[in-house]
Parts: C-alpha cells; structure tokens; sequence
C-alpha cells in the first residue's frame, strides 16, 4: 500500500513491515483508510484481518477485527464503517456472531440482522442513506435476495428477484455503483438480473433490472462513477458492449442528438420577424444556426447573434437565439436566405431541414412596407435617417453594420433605383 501527494510515492508507516494479502482500501475521511484482507498484523500492530490508518495516529485496530477473510468496507453518512467478507464472527475471545457482515461504530461491532448467507463482496450507498450489499449469497436476514440486499439501518430487502434467480450457480456480484440519477449498478460475473438477460453488468431503477447494452464478455471486478458521470469498469473481460474492450471500459448515459420537429419556411413582410424552430431529444444538447454561404454552395457558416450579413457584407436581419433551439430575424431588408441547425452532443450530431426566409413581393427599398417602391419609401427612409420617426421594424442602419451613415443611404438609394 503506498500513498500519493500529487508529486511523488511514499509508503503508508510501513517501516515495521506491511500487511500479506491486503484487498481493499477504503476512505473514511480526509485522514483515515480502512483497509480488509487477510492479515492478522499489520506494521507489527494485531488487527485481524481488518485495520485503520490516520494520518494523526498511524494503523490500529477495530476492536478485535474478524475472524476470517474481510473483502470490502464502506463508511455510512452516520461516520459507521460496514466491513463483509467471510468472517461469521468477530476475532477475539468474545466472539459477537456477524454471519459475514458487521458494523463497527468507532469502539463496538455489532450484528446486522442475522447477516447473509455467504460471501461479500461489495458494497454502495445510496442517495437516501441505504446500505447495499452484493456477493455470493442468497439470504440476507429472513429475505431472500439472491446476490444483492438492501440495509435501511434495521432489516435486510431484496432488490426485485435479484441477480441469477438459479440459487445454485455461485455466480458473484463483485462491484456495485450508483449513478449520477440515483440508479444502482451491479457488475460481476452473471448473466441476468430481475430476470432480465443482462451480461455481467445491470442496473436497478428502483422498481426494475435492465440491461446496460450488450454488457461484457468477462467478469466485471471493478465500478466506479467519473467525475462527469460516466461509468468505468474494470475487470477480465475484452469486449464491451461489441466493443474491443480489453479489461476497462467506459458506459456513457448520453443519449444521441435527434431532431423530432423539424424548423419550416417562413415568408413574412419586411417590417415582421421570422421565428424558426426545432425540438431535439439527447443528453448535453448544443445548437448552432447556420446560413448558406451563397459564394461556396452549396456550405453553410455559423451566425451569431447580431448582424447576419450576406456574402458582400451587407446587413440583411438582426439575428437572437442563434445558439439556442429558436431562431428569431427581425429587422430584414427583404433579401431571401436559407438557414439550418446543428444539434450535438458528445455522442452525435443532427442536422435540421433547410429552411427558406422569403418575403411576400417587397422589395428592399419599400422602407415604408406597403408593396410598393415609391417617392413615400423615399421620404420615409430620409425622415428616418435625419433622426425623424421611423416605420415599424426599420431603422436607418439600411446596411446592417450597426452604424447610421452615408453607406445607408447610398445603400438605400442603390436598391431604390434597382427592379425587385
């Protein structure tokens, strides 16, 4: 056993010598491990087959340990330490019958419920404070549990039907996890769960056992939860779920970017707004608008919010919520354009239709929006850019890049000369 400080190896008070046979280590708090095996001393110090390390008073024992082999340990919220493994009663002379599984509360052990029938070999905590244990045994206290058990601080349940429903085929459930939602995970070497064909590896919603893919090839001997919530396994296996795998794996709960509402052309008067949007489904979703690049067809370009402007650099919308599933323009000059969304995640990506934004016959240079190009739009456009009032929706920045100049109205004066 050795300890790292984020630079270097050093070993944990071993200057007398080591434990033989050590299994677990197991975090109490920020200054003290547990560790099981098979050891009877450990650094010259009696601890059978159960001890303690601080980093204020080095390695001692739990009372009188356990009189056989001890394979994992876990510390509750409460600060108690839950040791299992084969031991049927603590090692001193006043034996305390444990049956495999017992608590230790800083100074006593004490019996949980008649214990289980056979083997521990892991342990978990759920959110609500709830004790599980999996190994080899099929009761635990007077329930019948087949693997897997559940301690509410006084009584042993069943988890469903449990882990192989065949008592008699002695194959194990060797690690446990919760995931991010609260859903439990047992891994070993089984091949269903409730029931349910599931392949070394299931998982519990509290009501039901599922399959997580395909599983593995291999018994699974290791679980534990990534700081980002995936799942990592370890183990003899080299496959996962069809995957070459060889011995780690990784199980992701993100589920694939899919669009289920597809965005629709719209066409609208050049005073109005052009709302365009989708639904996806997925985990970690991400959105990108997007308008074709009309100078390399047929690609398409990321807007931002802001001033979307056309190939040449004119302003032709005010674009909002162009990272998210709804798209607003406002503020068109009556130039049609096609646009489309992204959606990602870290699985996948998914493109949206192509939807077109078109105009019902206006032409740029209707300023005042009525249809029709004539001296009133003129007017109207220089009342506006004196700092006059405005119509509806227009503004004097004819060309879009935020600024009101002479470029608007050379611009205005361009498309007011030009056929629509």
């Amino acid at each position: 056993i050795a300890q790292w400080d984020g630079s270097a190896w050093a070993g944990v008070d071993t200057a007398s010598g080591g434990a033989s046979t050590l299994l677990t280590v197991t975090t109490v708090n920020a200054d003290t491990i547990v560790v099981t095996g098979a050891f009877t001393t450990i650094n010259g110090i009696p601890a059978n087959r159960v001890a303690a390390w601080s980093s204020a008073t080095g390695w001692y024992a739990l009372g009188d340990g356990m009189s056989s082999t001890t394979s994992a340990a876990i510390t509750m919220p409460n600060g108690d330490i839950i040791v299992g493994g084969a031991a049927l009663t603590t090692g001193g002379a006043a034996d305390v019958t444990l049956n495999r599984i017992g608590r230790w509360d800083g100074s006593t052990w004490h019996a949980m419920d008649g214990g289980v029938s056979g083997l521990v070999r892991c342990f978990a905590v759920m959110p609500n404070g709830d004790l599980i244990a999996g190994g080899a045994f099929v009761t635990a206290g007077s329930a019948t549990v087949n693997k897997i058990a559940r301690w509410d601080g006084s009584t042993w349940s069943a988890l469903g039907s449990g882990i192989n429903n065949d008592i008699g085929n002695n194959l194990d459930v060797f690690a446990l996890a919760v995931m991010p939602n609260g859903d439990l995970v047992a891994a070993g070497d089984f091949q269903s769960a409730g029931g349910t064909p599931a392949s070394r590896i299931a998982r519990w919603n509290g009501t039901t056992w599922s399959a997580m893919g395909s599983g593995v090839n291999a018994v699974v001997r290791a679980a534990a939860v990534l700081p980002n919530g995936n799942l990592a396994i370890g183990g003899d296996f080299t496959t996962a779920g069809g995957n070459p795998a060889l011995r780690f794996a990784i199980w992701s709960d993100q589920s694939p970017a899919s669009i289920t509402t597809q965005p629709e052309s719209q066409q609208i008067n050049v005073t109005d707004s052009a709302v365009f949007s989708l639904t996806a489904t997925g985990s970690g979703l991400s959105y990108r608008w997007q308008q074709q690049d009309l100078l390399n067809l047929p690609d398409f370009i990321d807007i931002e919010d802001g001033v979307v402007y056309d190939p040449f650099g004119n302003g032709i919308c005010w674009a909002d919520g162009a990272t998210t599933s709804t798209l607003t323009l406002s503020q068109c000059t009556g130039v049609a354009q096609i646009f489309r969304c992204v959606v990602t995640n870290s699985c996948s990506s998914a493109t949206s239709t192509e939807v077109t934004l078109s105009f019902n016959g206006a032409c740029p240079a209707d300023f005042d929006g009525d249809g029709t190009v004539d001296f009133f739009d003129y007017d109207a456009f220089v009342v506006c850019f004196e700092g006059g009032a405005c119509p509806p929706g227009r503004t004097a920045d004819f060309d879009g890049d935020c600024t009101a100049d002479f470029f608007d109205y050379d611009a205005f004066v361009v498309a007011f000369e030009s056929p629509c």
